[in-house]
């Protein structure tokens, strides 16, 4: 191991004394010292003179409080003359005086080492502050090459915009030099931030060059969460891989003497995962696959004319596993009818029929699955949508007023017929009160206003509710504050009840859930509403149509 050089710079002979000792006797981690490589100086003016001389100091210790010249002013010296290149600075003093040394030069140096001390307790420090230090300089390694690629997707971002060739190439040099004002060398600059970096930085060269360009920051949004979000970055796990799987299990069999457990290697992979998916989508509305999912394209491309972040990875694979489920359906159905299969295996007569029974049951369970699993999708579009908030202008513009939902979007894109339009089930909406103005109200009145999108369905009582729930699907739930029974004393009682009940999972899991109350009531409701934080409150004096329609339509 080499000598490494060091400076101790201290009024106190005796302080350089102790440190020396300390670095000769117990060491520092990772370095090795010894009587030539440790050099003292007494003063400043004798430690920068020590900067001039032909090697190179790894360590400068300086004390802070000295005549003539302080420590943390030696340290700017050097640091203003660029003498302190690779020089690592650790300053020696009391607690006190401490707090008086410069931010910016402090921030530039290990640390402190604070008086009084050893030589094993400055060991201790030195080897502490070392550590500190490489821990800090991995850190740093890993946000300089994060910022490289983020300077480099900035670059191609502004070159996209600023798109005259004579321009962009007359802008490059000036993009590099803006962005070291925005992205500092040790600065951790997290990706949602490029989008505003880059505003700033086109804003301040359109000022600069006196461009005739406009740009919103919204459009740099757009631009960034395109480039950062390719939805190429996906795992095996992401998608259910159900040709990968086959093609495997095929290689399995052909490679067996005995054939018996054909059935098994066939299938079972497959199978457990169809079981587990028809679990986790059981609960969703099925939907008519020709009657949604050739639109969902059109659906997402749509919402995201309104924002530009709507598609998100979760769709990308979403999409991707429903083309699979379809296409590996059809491909077993053909695998099957072809009897690939047995072409190429000595398969007894009775091992053949079970294979064609194993067959059929995978085409019938991804046939089964697959409404729901467009229901799922349906249902996360819509989420997604009501998420981003972006609806509140769509409805009353785009839609001219009319709910929004798929059927709405196609007749107003003319992607359908208004016959195929009728097509389509309304939404059914329960309401729960013993107030039979409230109930005629939403039958008479509001049913009248919304009937091709909604149908409402008035129940007095839980008990003629409790029937009826459990044979049709739910999708808003509007109930009476004081709708209290033997069994529940009021609304929120009620909810937790329906909440496991499966036809209501729609109504839950989309939160649309809807309390009509009394207004000097509001106050009972804080604490107890705790369990449906989304729960969307009605005022019995705001039970109007123009204000029911835009709480149906924007919750």
């Amino acid at each position: 191991m080499r000598n490494n050089k060091i400076l101790i710079i201290d009024d106190s002979n005796l302080v350089i004394k102790l440190v020396k000792k300390a670095l000769l006797t117990n060491g520092i981690n990772g370095y090795k010292f010894t009587e030539n490589s440790i050099i003292t100086a007494s003063n400043g003016f004798s430690a920068i003179d020590e900067f001039s001389k032909p090697y190179h100091i790894e360590f400068v210790i300086t004390d802070v409080n000295m005549p003539d010249i302080n420590g943390d002013e030696i340290i700017e010296v050097l640091e203003d003359t660029h003498k302190l290149k690779d020089t690592k600075v650790i300053f020696i003093t009391t607690k006190n005086i401490a707090k008086d040394i410069s931010k910016a030069i402090l921030k530039k140096s290990m640390g402190v080492i604070y008086k009084p001390f050893n030589n094993i307790t400055f060991s201790n420090q030195f080897n502490s502050l070392l550590s500190k230090k490489n821990r800090h300089d991995i850190i740093i390694k890993k946000i300089q090459q994060k910022q490289v690629k983020q300077k480099e997707i900035i670059l191609d971002i502004l070159t996209m915009f600023f798109k005259k060739e004579q321009t962009t190439l007359l802008l490059k040099k000036d993009i590099n030099e803006v962005l070291q004002e925005y992205i500092t060398v040790d600065e951790d600059v997290n990706d949602n931030e490029l989008a505003f970096v880059a505003y700033h930085v086109a804003t301040e060269l359109i000022s600069k060059h006196n461009l005739d360009l406009d740009f919103r920051l919204k459009s740099f949004e757009c631009a960034f969460y395109r480039k950062l979000n390719n939805f190429g970055d996906f795992s095996s796990d992401d998608f259910f891989n159900l040709h990968k799987k086959f093609e495997n299990n095929i290689s399995k069999v052909k490679s067996l003497d005995n054939h018996t457990d054909i059935i098994k290697i066939l299938f079972s992979n497959i199978d457990i995962l169809l079981v587990r998916l028809s679990k986790q989508i059981a609960l969703f509305p099925p939907k008519k696959i020709d009657m949604f999912y050739p639109y969902f394209d059109d659906i997402v491309s749509e919402f995201s004319k309104h924002d530009c972040m709507y598609k998100d990875k979760t769709i990308v694979i979403f999409f991707k596993n429903l083309e699979e489920l379809i296409s590996f359906k059809d491909y077993i159905t053909e695998f099957k009818s072809k009897k690939t299969l047995y072409k190429e295996l000595p398969i007894a007569t009775k091992v053949f029929m079970r294979c064609e029974t194993s067959f059929s049951s995978i085409v019938f369970k991804i046939e089964r699955i697959i409404p729901y699993y467009v229901g799922w999708i349906n249902m996360y579009l819509w989420k997604r949508f009501f998420d981003l908030k972006i609806f509140n202008n769509y409805v009353g513009t785009d839609l001219s007023n009319r709910s929004p939902n798929l059927q709405n979007i196609l007749l107003k894109n003319k992607k359908i017929t208004i016959s195929e339009h009728k097509k389509y089930k309304n939404e059914k909406i329960i309401v729960i009160s013993k107030n039979l103005e409230i109930l005629s109200f939403f039958k008479k009145k509001l049913e009248r206003k919304l009937e091709e999108d909604y149908s409402f369905h008035i129940f007095p009582t839980i008990k003629h509710l409790d029937v009826w729930v459990k044979t049709n699907k739910v999708d808003r739930i509007i109930i009476d504050y004081d709708i209290n029974t033997d069994v529940f004393s009021n609304a929120l009682d009620a909810l937790s009840y329906f909440k496991n009940i499966d036809s209501c999972f729609n109504a839950f899991f989309m939160q649309r859930l809807y309390l009509i109350i009394e207004d000097d009531k509001m106050d009972d409701i804080l604490e107890k509403r705790e369990k449906y934080s989304n729960l969307h409150i009605i005022k019995k004096s705001n039970l109007k149509e123009s204000f029911l329609v835009k709480k149906l339509f924007t919750s």
